[in-house]
């Protein structure tokens, strides 16, 4: 049965709210998909106008509105203000399969965000979408990623090589996936999960 993402609810996390994204959350995200940092290893450009970020943000939207796989933006309750997004890139219902996707602010990176973020992502994922697979690719030279997706569990599975030609050249990325048997395994031998404090909490569609 296909998950519907009209009702995206929003998951709360010990130091972070994953929520819908509004015309609202603009500035906050222009201040870090303009930031070069990181770029290199990403399919797509810095926002170069804030613009581009509206246009983002009014394609998730449509998205949501026809059932389609979003992306949540990670707000920081201390400051209340997005610093990242995460969500499902790819969604097969018929296969329980889904592929993730995500983006850190780097003015964030080092204090453990992320890991909360994917391992509540993680957790809706299996328990409310009810995936049996979960995919995620990057790029082979973006090692800092590799540490906080070996640590939510996720096993490489092979080098895409060539996958994509992007800023002038050819790019190798790396699968992952994790499974929903090694999901709950992984919980049930953990004893201090990422994400200590989780609530799901259904929004008005």
């Amino acid at each position: 049965m296909s998950y519907n993402f009209r009702e995206l609810p929003s998951i709360e996390t010990e130091r972070l709210i994953l929520r819908r994204m509004t015309m609202d959350d603009a500035q906050d995200l222009f201040d870090f998909t303009s930031n070069p940092i990181g770029k290199e290893y990403l399919s797509w450009d810095a926002h170069k106008t804030i613009e581009q970020t509206y246009g983002f943000l009014a394609m998730m939207e449509g998205r949501r509105v026809n059932n389609e796989p979003v992306q949540w933006g990670i707000e920081l309750k201390s400051e209340k203000r997005i610093i990242g997004i995460i969500g499902l890139a790819i969604y097969m219902p018929a296969h329980n399969r889904g592929e993730f996707t995500y983006i850190l602010s780097p003015d964030y990176l080092g204090k453990g965000y992320m890991t909360e973020a994917a391992a509540a992502f993680f957790r809706f994922c299996f328990e409310e979408i009810k995936l049996n697979r979960l995919e995620g690719k990057n790029e082979e030279d973006h090692i800092d990623t590799h540490k906080i997706i070996e640590k939510l569990g996720m096993r490489r599975e092979g080098v895409l090589r060539d996958l994509l030609f992007q800023k002038g050249k050819y790019r190798n990325y790396i699968m992952w996936s994790i499974l929903a048997k090694e999901y709950y395994e992984k919980r049930e031998n953990e004893t201090n999960s990422p994400e200590k404090y989780y609530k799901v909490v259904i929004n008005p569609a």
